[in-house]
C-alpha cells in the first residue's frame, strides 16, 4: 500500500512537471503566433495607408492638373463663342489700342502701350513676311481679347501659370501674356528679325503647338499636353497645355498655357508620401515630378531609368493601376492622372517597409516577450512557495492517512499550520470512526423501532384517506343529486319560425359521479314561448345566482322553480295582455322569494320578452352585464336607461322599475352573457392571486371577430386568459 501511495505521488510530481512544460511552450507558442499575425496585420494596414495616401496625393495632383485646364479651357470657350458671335467682342479694343501705340513698329503694334495696358493685354507679335487679311485679323484678334480679363485675372490668382498665349493657325501672328518686350523677345530666341522669332516660339523646342494641336494629329479637338522642354525665357523645365480653336470645322488656332514642373512638385511639400519617393512620369517615361525636389535644381529633362536604375522602362506599363506591386525588391504603386497620359509613381524599398514594420511592433513585441519573462519568473516564485509544497501536502495525506503519527515534512513556514491540520484531521478521523462504528450499532436498534413506529403512522393515514375520499364521494353524490333536480327545470322550451337562438354554459366547477362528468355552477339560460293577448313572444332569462357551486346551484334551483311556475300558471291562465306588465310581474314575483333568503342567496340578470311579429324587445337589466347588439359585421352595447341592484335585495323594494324597449330588425342578432365572460384571470403572480380582466370591451372584439358564433366567442375569451367564473351566453336573432 506504502508503493502505491509513493507512485501515486510521483505520478502527480510528473504531471505537474508535463504540464508546467506545455503551458510554458503553449505561451511561447501563442506569443510567436501573434507576433506573426501582428505583423501580417501591420503589413496589411500600412500597405492599406499606402493606397489611401497615394489616392490623396492623386486627387492633390488632379486638382492642379485641373486648374490647368480649366484655365485653357475657359480661354478656348471665349475666343470660340466670340468667333461663332461677333457681335459679343470688344469691337472698340483694337482701335484704341493703336490710337495709345502709334510709334510701336508694325511687327509688335502693342510695343509701346503704356504698362497698365500691357498689363492687360500682353505682347503681340506679327510675322512681317506673311500677309494677313484684314478682316480676318480684326475678327480673329477681337475674339482672342476678349479672353485677356480671364487670363489675366488667373495668372494673377495662381503663380503656377508662367506664359499664356495664342496661336494663328498659319503662323502669322502671336499673342503672349505677361508681356514679353521685343528685344526680350529676340533675345530669347536669339534672332535678329521678327519672322525668325516667331518661327522659333511655333517651332516651341520641337513641341510645334499648331500641327500638334491641329485637325491631322488631334481630330477629336482634346486638349493636349505637350512633352516637358526647357524654357527658352530661362525658367526651366516645364510643360504646356493646348487646346485648339475652331469656327465650325475651320481650324483657326490654338490657345495655351505653360506650367513649370513646379505646380506637380509643390503637391509633394503638401501631400508627401508616407514611405519612399513619389515620382509623376510623363510621356517618354520623364520625370515631371519628384517628391525628393530634385528635379527643381535640374534645367535638364530626367528620365525616371537615370532616377532608378533597376527600373526597366517597360515595366511602368505592366504595373495594374491603383495596385500594390511588388517589383525588384521594391513595393510600387501606380495611378494615372486624369486628362493626361501621366501617371503618379510610388516606390517604396522592401527594406524601407521592412524597417516601418519594425519600428511600429517593435513595442508591442518587447511588451509580449517582456509578459513572457514575467510569467516565467511568477511561475518559478509560485512553483517554489506553493506548487511545490502543495504537492507535498498531498504526498503527507495519502501518508497520514495510514499513519497519523507520521513525521511532518521541512516546507516554508506559511505551509506549516496546514500540515498540522492535515494531522490533527487525521487523529480525530481516526477517533471519530471508533465513535462511528460505535454509534453505528446502536443506531440499527433505533432505526428497527422507529420503522415499527412508522408502520403506525402510515396505517393511520390510509385510514384519514379514505375517510377523505368517503366524504369526497358524498359531495360529489350531492352536486350530482342537485344537479338532477336543475335540469328538468332548466328549459329550453320554444318553437319560432322568426327567431333562431343559441344557448352556451360553462359552469366553472367540473366533477364526476359513477364515471359520469358533469358541471354544477351559478350561471342559468332559461327560454319559453307564451303568448299574450293573442300575440307569440319569447321569454328569455340570462341569471347568474350569487356563490359559488353549491351555493350558485341553490340560487338557480330556486329561481328555475319559480320561473317555471310562472310560465305554466301564464300558459294555463293568458289573462295579461300587456307585455310590459306582466314582465315586470315576473321580475318581482322572483325578487320576493329571493328577498325570504335575507341576502343570503341573491340573483343578477337580464330578463327579456321579445314580440316575434314586431320585433319589440322588452327587458329590465339587474346588476347584469349589458346585451350586445350584432348588426352588420359590427357589434356594440345596448346601453341601458336603468340599471337595478339584484333580485333578493331589500333596496330593490324602493325603486320604481321600468321595462325598457329596443326594436329589432331582421338580421340582427342579441348577445346576452354573465358576467364570466368579462371575469377572465389574465395572469397569476408568484403568490397565486390572479389579474382579472377590466376591459369590458374586449368581449365586444371576440363578437366581431367570430361573427356571433356562441362557441367560437368562448374559445376566443379562453385564448385571452383562464376562466375564472361561470360563463354562460344567449344567442338570439330575428330572421
Amino acid at each position: 500500500m506504502v508503493n502505491s501511495i509513493t507512485l501515486s505521488s510521483r505520478n502527480l510530481k510528473w504531471r505537474y512537471r508535463i504540464t508546467l512544460a506545455l503551458s510554458g511552450f503553449l505561451l511561447l507558442l501563442t506569443i510567436s503566433g501573434y507576433a506573426l499575425f501582428a505583423l501580417k496585420t501591420e503589413r496589411t494596414n500600412i500597405q492599406n495607408e499606402l493606397l489611401s495616401n497615394s489616392i490623396q496625393i492623386q486627387n492633390a495632383l488632379n486638382a492642379k492638373v485641373n486648374l490647368a485646364e480649366t484655365h485653357v479651357a475657359s480661354m478656348r470657350r471665349t475666343i470660340e463663342k466670340h468667333l461663332e458671335f461677333p457681335a459679343l467682342a470688344p469691337n472698340n479694343a483694337l482701335p484704341y489700342l493703336k490710337q495709345q501705340s502709334l510709334s510701336s513698329p508694325s511687327d509688335a503694334p502693342w510695343e509701346t502701350l503704356p504698362t497698365d495696358l500691357q498689363m492687360e493685354v500682353g505682347s503681340l507679335q506679327i510675322d512681317p513676311t506673311l500677309t494677313i487679311p484684314p478682316t480676318i485679323f480684326r475678327r480673329d484678334a477681337n475674339a482672342v481679347l476678349s479672353m485677356m480679363p480671364g487670363v489675366v485675372a488667373n495668372h494673377t490668382l495662381h503663380s503656377v501659370f508662367q506664359w499664356s498665349y495664342y496661336y494663328d493657325a498659319s503662323q502669322r501672328w502671336f499673342l503672349i501674356f505677361p508681356k514679353l518686350p521685343r528685344k526680350e523677345f529676340f533675345k530669347v530666341t536669339g534672332s535678329n528679325d521678327m519672322h525668325s522669332a516667331i518661327q522659333f516660339y511655333f517651332d516651341a523646342d520641337g513641341t510645334v503647338p499648331v500641327t500638334t494641336i491641329g485637325p491631322n494629329k488631334n481630330p477629336t479637338r482634346s486638349h493636349v499636353w505637350t512633352p516637358p522642354y526647357t524654357d527658352a525665357g530661362g525658367k526651366g523645365i516645364m510643360v504646356t497645355l493646348l487646346a485648339p480653336i475652331y469656327l465650325d470645322k475651320e481650324y483657326i488656332g490654338a490657345v495655351g498655357t505653360d506650367v513649370t514642373l513646379e505646380i506637380l512638385e509643390s503637391t509633394f511639400h503638401n501631400y508627401p508620401p508616407l514611405l519612399g519617393r513619389a515620382f509623376v512620369v510623363g510621356n517618354e517615361n520623364i520625370l515631371l515630378a519628384d517628391s525628393s525636389d530634385k528635379l527643381s535644381q535640374s534645367n535638364v529633362k530626367i528620365g525616371i531609368n537615370n532616377v532608378l536604375p533597376e527600373f526597366s522602362l517597360n515595366s511602368l506599363q505592366e504595373f495594374p493601376v491603383e495596385q500594390i506591386t511588388e517589383f525588384s525588391g521594391a513595393i510600387w504603386i501606380s495611378r494615372p492622372l486624369q486628362g493626361t497620359s501621366w501617371r503618379l509613381l510610388i516606390h517604396i524599398p522592401i527594406a524601407t517597409l521592412n524597417a516601418q514594420l519594425a519600428k511600429t511592433l517593435r513595442p508591442y513585441l518587447v511588451l509580449a516577450f517582456g509578459l513572457f519573462g514575467a510569467l516565467m519568473v511568477l511561475g518559478w516564485i509560485q512553483n517554489r512557495r506553493f506548487t511545490q509544497p502543495a504537492l507535498r501536502l498531498a504526498e503527507f495525506v495519502d501518508e497520514v492517512s495510514h499513519n497519523p503519527n507520521v513525521v511532518q515534512p521541512v516546507v516554508p513556514t506559511v505551509w506549516k499550520q496546514w500540515f498540522h491540520r492535515v494531522a490533527n484531521t487525521a487523529i480525530e478521523r481516526r477517533n471519530y470512526l471508533e465513535a462511528t462504528l460505535k454509534h453505528t450499532s446502536e443506531l440499527e436498534h433505533k432505526v428497527d423501532e422507529r420503522t415499527l413506529e412508522l408502520r403506525e403512522t402510515n396505517k393511520e393515514l390510509t385510514q384519514i384517506l379514505k375517510e377523505v375520499q368517503k366524504l369526497k364521494t358524498q359531495q360529489d353524490g350531492d352536486y350530482f343529486l342537485l344537479s338532477l333536480l336543475i335540469e328538468p327545470l332548466v328549459e329550453f322550451n320554444f318553437e319560432s319560425s322568426k327567431v333562431q337562438m343559441d344557448f352556451l354554459i360553462r359552469q366553472k366547477k367540473k366533477f364526476e359521479f359513477n364515471d359520469e362528468a358533469r358541471e354544477i355552477g351559478g350561471d342559468l339560460n332559461v327560454c319559453h314561448s307564451i303568448k299574450l293577448g293573442g300575440k307569440n313572444f319569447l321569454v328569455f332569462i340570462n341569471a347568474d345566482a350569487m356563490g359559488k357551486s353549491l351555493q350558485g346551484a341553490g340560487g338557480v334551483l330556486v329561481f328555475a322553480s319559480v320561473f317555471k311556475s310562472i310560465i305554466e300558471r301564464t300558459k294555463k291562465e293568458n289573462k295579461t295582455t300587456n307585455p310590459k306588465k306582466w314582465l315586470l310581474n315576473l321580475f318581482d314575483e322572483i325578487h320576493k322569494v329571493f328577498e325570504t333568503f335575507r341576502c343570503s342567496m341573491l340573483i343578477s340578470g337580464i330578463f327579456c320578452l321579445l314580440e316575434e311579429d314586431s320585433g319589440i324587445l322588452y327587458y329590465i337589466l339587474a346588476e347584469h352585464p349589458p346585451i350586445v347588439l350584432f348588426r352588420d359585421n359590427k357589434a356594440k352595447f345596448i346601453e341601458a336607461n336603468y340599471t337595478y341592484p339584484k333580485l333578493g335585495v331589500w333596496l330593490l323594494n324602493k325603486v320604481k322599475v321600468n321595462v325598457e324597449t329596443y326594436h329589432l330588425k331582421k338580421g340582427d342578432s342579441l348577445i346576452l352573457g354573465s358576467d364570466g365572460r368579462d371575469d377572465v384571470a389574465i395572469e397569476i403572480n408568484e403568490d397565486g392571486i390572479p389579474t382579472i380582466n377590466e376591459d369590458e370591451n374586449l368581449f365586444i372584439k371576440h363578437v366581431e371577430n367570430t361573427n356571433g358564433n356562441l362557441e367560437k366567442i368562448y374559445e376566443e375569451i379562453l385564448k385571452t386568459g383562464k376562466q375564472y367564473d361561470d360563463i354562460s351566453m344567449i344567442r338570439i336573432t330575428r330572421i
